[in-house]
Protein backbone atom coordinates (compact mmCIF):
# COMPACT_ATOMS: atom_id res chain seq x y z
CA UNK A 1 0.00 0.00 0.00
CA UNK A 2 1.08 3.31 -1.04
CA UNK A 3 1.14 6.63 1.18
CA UNK A 4 -1.48 7.92 -1.75
CA UNK A 5 -3.63 4.82 -1.20
CA UNK A 6 -4.15 4.84 2.19
CA UNK A 7 -7.85 6.25 3.10
CA UNK A 8 -9.87 7.00 5.90
CA UNK A 9 -9.47 3.66 7.16
CA UNK A 10 -6.75 5.51 9.80
CA UNK A 11 -9.84 7.27 11.89
CA UNK A 12 -9.80 4.21 13.84
CA UNK A 13 -7.02 5.53 16.07
CA UNK A 14 -8.43 5.79 19.67
CA UNK A 15 -5.11 6.66 21.30
CA UNK A 16 -1.29 7.68 20.50
CA UNK A 17 1.23 7.37 22.86
CA UNK A 18 4.76 9.72 22.14
CA UNK A 19 7.82 8.26 23.27
CA UNK A 20 11.46 10.61 22.96
CA UNK A 21 13.26 7.63 21.44
CA UNK A 22 12.93 4.25 19.35
CA UNK A 23 13.81 2.96 21.67
CA UNK A 24 11.52 4.23 24.54
CA UNK A 25 8.84 3.77 22.07
CA UNK A 26 9.49 0.15 21.06
CA UNK A 27 9.81 -1.08 25.18
CA UNK A 28 6.09 0.90 25.66
CA UNK A 29 4.58 -1.18 22.33
CA UNK A 30 6.55 -4.28 23.59
CA UNK A 31 4.23 -4.20 26.91
CA UNK A 32 1.24 -2.66 25.49
CA UNK A 33 0.89 -5.71 23.32
CA UNK A 34 1.43 -7.85 26.37
CA UNK A 35 -1.56 -6.06 28.50
CA UNK A 36 -3.69 -6.30 25.20
CA UNK A 37 -3.25 -9.51 24.74
CA UNK A 38 -6.57 -10.84 25.89
CA UNK A 39 -8.29 -7.93 24.22
CA UNK A 40 -9.63 -6.77 21.08
CA UNK A 41 -7.41 -3.71 21.28
CA UNK A 42 -4.82 -3.20 18.53
CA UNK A 43 -1.53 -1.53 18.40
CA UNK A 44 0.89 -0.89 16.14
CA UNK A 45 4.88 0.98 16.34
CA UNK A 46 5.52 3.71 14.00
CA UNK A 47 9.32 4.92 14.84
CA UNK A 48 12.47 5.73 13.02
CA UNK A 49 14.62 2.68 11.98
CA UNK A 50 11.78 1.24 10.04
CA UNK A 51 10.87 1.53 6.19
CA UNK A 52 7.86 4.07 5.22
CA UNK A 53 6.04 1.22 3.36
CA UNK A 54 5.96 -0.85 6.06
CA UNK A 55 4.61 1.60 8.34
CA UNK A 56 1.65 2.43 5.81
CA UNK A 57 0.66 -1.06 5.97
CA UNK A 58 0.64 -0.84 9.53
CA UNK A 59 -1.34 2.89 9.80
CA UNK A 60 -4.05 1.11 6.88
CA UNK A 61 -4.30 -1.97 9.63
CA UNK A 62 -6.67 0.47 11.00
CA UNK A 63 -5.38 0.48 14.16
CA UNK A 64 -6.48 0.99 18.12
CA UNK A 65 -3.71 2.87 19.49
CA UNK A 66 -0.47 4.09 17.74
CA UNK A 67 2.98 3.99 19.91
CA UNK A 68 5.34 6.59 17.92
CA UNK A 69 8.09 9.26 18.06
CA UNK A 70 6.99 12.70 17.04
CA UNK A 71 9.16 12.97 14.52
CA UNK A 72 7.76 10.21 12.47
CA UNK A 73 4.27 10.24 13.76
CA UNK A 74 4.35 14.00 12.13
CA UNK A 75 6.04 12.96 9.42
CA UNK A 76 3.08 10.36 7.98
CA UNK A 77 0.46 12.98 9.30
CA UNK A 78 2.32 15.35 6.15
CA UNK A 79 2.92 12.29 3.66
CA UNK A 80 -0.17 10.52 4.31
CA UNK A 81 -3.04 13.02 2.76
CA UNK A 82 -6.22 10.68 4.54
CA UNK A 83 -4.16 10.20 7.44
CA UNK A 84 -5.85 11.62 10.78
CA UNK A 85 -6.67 11.12 14.82
CA UNK A 86 -9.56 12.96 14.16
CA UNK A 87 -10.96 9.87 16.45
CA UNK A 88 -8.22 9.92 19.07
CA UNK A 89 -9.63 9.86 22.51
CA UNK A 90 -6.20 10.31 24.09
CA UNK A 91 -2.64 11.38 23.83
CA UNK A 92 0.06 10.20 26.28
CA UNK A 93 3.27 12.06 25.75
CA UNK A 94 5.53 10.01 27.88
CA UNK A 95 9.14 11.25 29.25
CA UNK A 96 7.55 14.90 28.31
CA UNK A 97 10.51 16.46 29.81
CA UNK A 98 13.00 14.33 27.17
CA UNK A 99 10.94 15.61 24.44
CA UNK A 100 11.26 19.16 25.26
CA UNK A 101 14.96 18.63 25.48
CA UNK A 102 15.20 16.63 22.26
CA UNK A 103 13.56 19.54 20.00
CA UNK A 104 9.90 17.33 19.25
CA UNK A 105 7.79 20.57 20.33
CA UNK A 106 6.70 21.78 16.72
CA UNK A 107 5.93 17.76 16.20
CA UNK A 108 3.79 17.73 18.86
CA UNK A 109 2.11 20.56 18.25
CA UNK A 110 1.74 19.35 14.73
CA UNK A 111 0.27 16.37 16.17
CA UNK A 112 -1.89 17.85 18.79
CA UNK A 113 -3.51 20.22 15.96
CA UNK A 114 -4.95 16.90 13.98
CA UNK A 115 -6.51 15.71 17.39
CA UNK A 116 -10.41 16.47 18.15
CA UNK A 117 -10.41 19.20 20.76
CA UNK A 118 -11.80 17.07 23.75
CA UNK A 119 -8.59 14.22 22.90
CA UNK A 120 -7.60 14.16 26.61
CA UNK A 121 -4.00 14.72 26.60
CA UNK A 122 -1.37 13.25 29.67
CA UNK A 123 2.18 14.21 29.80
CA UNK A 124 4.53 12.69 31.75
CA UNK A 125 7.68 13.61 33.22
CA UNK A 126 10.22 12.81 35.88
CA UNK A 127 11.17 16.36 36.22
CA UNK A 128 9.05 19.54 35.74
CA UNK A 129 11.57 22.13 33.74
CA UNK A 130 10.08 25.25 32.88
CA UNK A 131 10.00 24.62 29.08
CA UNK A 132 7.94 21.96 29.42
CA UNK A 133 5.34 23.62 31.57
CA UNK A 134 5.02 26.79 29.61
CA UNK A 135 4.94 24.28 26.73
CA UNK A 136 1.91 23.01 28.50
CA UNK A 137 0.48 26.03 29.20
CA UNK A 138 0.65 27.54 25.65
CA UNK A 139 -2.05 25.54 24.17
CA UNK A 140 -1.34 21.77 24.14
CA UNK A 141 -4.15 21.44 26.24
CA UNK A 142 -6.92 23.27 27.85
CA UNK A 143 -7.13 23.34 31.38
CA UNK A 144 -3.93 21.62 32.27
CA UNK A 145 -4.09 20.03 35.76
CA UNK A 146 -0.79 18.96 37.83
CA UNK A 147 -0.29 15.97 39.94
CA UNK A 148 3.00 16.22 41.21
CA UNK A 149 5.13 13.95 44.03
CA UNK A 150 7.39 16.91 44.82
CA UNK A 151 5.70 19.95 47.07
CA UNK A 152 4.02 22.77 44.66
CA UNK A 153 6.47 25.23 43.28
CA UNK A 154 9.39 22.84 42.81
CA UNK A 155 10.78 23.29 39.02
CA UNK A 156 13.77 21.75 37.77
CA UNK A 157 16.16 24.82 36.33
CA UNK A 158 16.55 23.16 32.90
Amino acid sequence: MSASSSSAKQSSVRAVILSPTRELSLQTLRVLQKLSHFTELRSIGIHGGEGMEKQFDLLASRPDIIVATPGRLAHHLTEVPDFNLQSCMMCILDEGDRCMEMGFSLQIRQISRTMPEHCQKVILSATMPKVLLEFTKSGFCTDPQVSAIAPAGILSES
